[in-house]
């Protein structure tokens, strides 16, 4: 569903839990406190801009830039 307060931000919903969200105007927007967190450790553990090989299980619709 689109978010009302972000023109191109979407929400997904599964039986009306919030599972993921984006904003295509700016994908570097983490709405959820998680994600955040997760690219927070990313941060710490990698050069800015520098490319990463991961893998994350888990996260269903997870989004991530």
């Amino acid at each position: 569903m689109p978010d009302v307060d972000r023109e191109r931000a979407w929400l997904l919903t599964v039986d009306g839990a919030p599972q993921s969200y984006v904003d295509l105007d700016d994908p570097g927007h983490l709405e959820f406190e998680y994600v955040r967190r997760l690219a927070h450790v990313l941060d710490c553990v990698a050069e800015p801009g520098s490319p990463l090989d991961l893998l994350h299980l888990g996260g269903g619709a997870l989004t991530l830039p």
